[in-house]
């Protein structure tokens, strides 16, 4: 650890026009919660790690940089946060927000999966073992992954169903799931419709199509379908902004997914940091795999 800190320092990296915002957990390395990463978009390099996501530091660190250099970020690329969102609009005040895809579809999985928790539990019959328990009960608690994984990454061939002690495909047991429940249904047809769009549309014709979703979940009869609804209307020019490309490259988070995995890796490899200088300097410098070290250690040092 000396060795490395006494020949590794990164230097912040001038941030790029389109950039990316993130966060990891670091409870046990800074007195904050989660740190903040800025990611180059285009060439998937970290541009800055932060020892936090507050407002306060973030609107601090962001003081600090040249204004010439804020003002060349032209696409910010975010979660659905206000923090960022606002600190987006305070200080890159020439860049479009997106919002990242992935996020808004895991909101809408979120209300899914609370609807169907909801519907089971009506024909729970609070007995010790599922395989016991009212078939509607045991089926919606088997296969609750139908409601939330893409139907085509289900497992494609006969699938065992123990309570009957029979093999059925994927298609007939979501149509029994979907005979269970009109609302169950109706909430699981909407959130595919939902989640098509989300993956096919294009940033120019999507607006009536995009108003027309608003619309069906903000009048829709299930709570849960009203509150995502009014989260696509508050973030509605983020996320139609996300269906904007560069190149072949929708605008998302993507990059940086992969970056957090790596950097849990790190975190994990090493037992834990209680530096948090040193591990920024060992996230930039493991991922970036240009960071040059200050020197050459001389024979006694290497002793």
């Amino acid at each position: 650890m000396n060795i490395f800190d006494d020949y590794v320092d990164c230097s912040k990296k001038v941030f790029s026009n389109i950039i990316c915002i993130y966060e990891f957990y670091t409870a046990k390395v800074s007195s904050a919660k989660y740190a903040c990463v800025i990611v180059d978009f285009m060439s998937k390099q970290i541009l800055e790690v932060y020892r936090s996501r507050h407002m306060y530091f973030l609107a601090n660190r962001f003081t600090s940089l040249p204004k010439t250099e804020r003002d060349n970020i032209k696409a910010v690329v975010i979660d659905i946060w206000e923090t960022y969102k606002d600190l987006t609009k305070r200080f890159f005040k020439q860049a479009i927000i997106a919002v990242d895809s992935f996020h808004v579809i895991k909101h809408l999985n979120d209300a899914m999966i609370r609807i169907r928790i909801r519907i089971m539990q009506k024909f729970n019959h609070q007995t010790s073992k599922l395989i016991t328990n009212d078939m509607y009960y045991y089926m919606l608690k088997k296969f609750h992954y139908f409601f939330v994984k893409n139907f085509e990454d289900i497992y494609p061939r006969d699938i065992k169903i123990p309570k009957i002690h029979a093999k059925w495909k994927k298609q007939e047991i979501l149509k029994y799931l979907l005979s269970i429940d009109d609302d169950l249904k109706y909430a699981y047809l909407l959130k595919e419709a939902c989640r098509e769009f989300n993956t096919t549309s294009e940033f120019d014709p999507c607006d009536q199509e995009f108003d027309s979703f608003i619309n069906q979940f903000c009048n829709s009869h299930l709570a849960e379908f009203r509150e995502f609804g009014d989260l696509l209307r508050r973030w509605k020019v983020e996320i139609k902004n996300s269906f904007l490309r560069i190149g072949h490259r929708r605008l998302s988070n993507g990059a940086v997914e992969g970056i957090n995995s790596r950097i849990k890796t790190i975190i994990k490899n090493a037992n834990g940091f209680i530096n948090f200088s040193r591990l920024r300097n060992k996230i930039i410098f493991s991922i970036n795999k240009d960071v040059p070290i200050k020197g050459i250690p001389n024979k006694k040092d290497k002793v």
